[in-house]
């Protein structure tokens, strides 16, 4: 409805656009727009050792944490994101790692992320493993970046992906799919970039919590 009230008036008469990312700027020209393109990755605050907020913060609000080493998902609870891609995986792959728990964070959009929680509760194994902490913001976001050892998403489709660049900065190693423009996971050796797909993700998952906190 934007678009066609204003959006691609806009878009027609604007004398640059920006890009996030190469993904972006080819979905931009696949639209039919030819203005020049400004390519410029969003920035971020890079944590410093004193800014770095201890694990208890979150330990002390989700007791559940007290215990296991942590994969992170965290953005928006939205189809979009593959959180419901992510639980079907984890109800294998947690049996598998007994000593992982699923962090879940981010705000609910429209109640997906309340059917997820749903779906969570009413598995025996998603229900003792996956803990859902709402939106984290400050020193509990700061705490859940740093002090995970793998960061998921399993996106279906990203113009960027903030969430990567955060975790990225905060030492924490990647799984996310070929729908984010991330392939400098590969290229850096800093995590996996597989195709939005189940058993891909899956796999990537198995071989990242394979590793040791080392590795």
């Amino acid at each position: 409805m934007a678009s066609l009230l204003y959006e691609r008036r806009n878009l027609r008469f604007a004398k640059l656009l920006h890009a996030t990312s190469e993904l972006e700027a080819r979905s931009i020209r696949g639209r039919g727009l030819r203005q020049p393109i400004v390519l410029l990755p969003n920035g971020i605050d890079l944590p410093t050792t004193h800014q770095v907020a201890p694990r208890e913060v979150l330990e002390r609000r989700f007791p559940e944490l007290r215990e296991g080493r942590w994969l992170l998902f965290l953005g928006r609870l939205d189809p979009k994101k593959g959180l419901d891609i992510l639980l079907g995986l984890w109800r294998e792959l947690g049996p598998r790692f007994p000593d992982w728990r699923l962090l879940v964070a981010g705000p609910d959009l429209g109640g997906y992320g309340a059917r997820m929680v749903s779906v969570a509760a009413a598995d025996p194994q998603l229900r003792s493993s996956t803990i859902f902490t709402g939106m984290l913001e400050g020193a509990d976001k700061g705490a859940a970046l740093a002090h995970s050892e793998l960061f998921v998403l399993p996106t279906r489709g990203e113009n960027f992906g903030i969430a990567i660049a955060e975790a990225l900065a905060h030492g924490t190693p990647v799984v996310t799919t070929t729908a984010a423009p991330w392939e400098d996971l590969i290229r850096r050796e800093c995590g996996w970039w597989v195709e939005p797909e189940a058993d891909p993700i899956g796999a990537a998952l198995e071989a990242a919590m394979r590793k040791s906190a080392n590795e």
